[in-house]
């Protein structure tokens, strides 16, 4: 595992790498890589503006006892899933206006039964879309209680999975809370 901080005044930049290898010499069938990276990058754009960018990509595999995985397959299928977000936040002296956005990627591996024969499983690919909208207002400095709204829409490839049944949603949801800054170091947020 690698992980990168910056300590810079203005911007702040953080990235990590964690990755594992499960190998067996037996059988190297259920060999299992596994991989998280992530990047994030702060830009103060101006006094009262910034900007979040995040990215991330992950590496896994499915279990081959998985209920997911229908009849008997051998080795373990690869799951990868990347995607990213933006936000930016605007202070209008103690009012704090967010937007936000994200993209999430999954894609499932083909797999192979032991019979002979591959199962696809695109079916399961999909892409998760969400957006949001937080309104927060600075009632004591490190103290900013908020409102917050968003929508979500998750699509996949095949509106229609193998087994005959629709797929997809659209949510909406609705929170409010409050961001708290006890030392600088130390924060947090808690909402329902």
């Amino acid at each position: 595992e690698i992980r990168i901080e910056s300590d810079w005044t203005n911007h702040a930049l953080s990235a990590g790498i964690r990755g594992s290898l499960d190998a067996y010499r037996r059988d190297r069938d259920l060999n299992r890589p596994r991989l998280d990276a992530d990047l994030g990058l702060r830009l103060d754009a101006a006094r009262n503006t910034r900007i979040d960018l995040s990215a991330r990509i992950g590496l896994d595999t499915q279990d081959p006892g998985s209920p997911d995985l229908a009849g008997a397959v051998v080795g373990r299928p690869r799951v990868l899933t990347y995607g990213g977000a933006a936000a930016a936040t605007q202070d209008f002296n103690r009012l704090r206006l967010s937007l936000r956005g994200s993209l999430a990627r999954s894609e499932f591996e083909e797999a192979r039964l032991s019979g002979g024969g591959i199962l696809s499983q695109a079916d399961r690919d999909r892409t998760a879309y969400e957006g949001g909208l937080r309104l927060g207002y600075e009632v004591h400095p490190g103290l900013v209680p908020f409102v917050e709204a968003s929508l979500d829409q998750r699509l996949y490839d095949r509106r229609v999975a193998a087994d005959g049944f629709r797929r997809g949603s659209t949510g909406a949801t609705g929170r409010f809370g409050t961001t708290f800054e006890i030392t600088r170091t130390l924060t947090g947020e808690a909402s329902v």
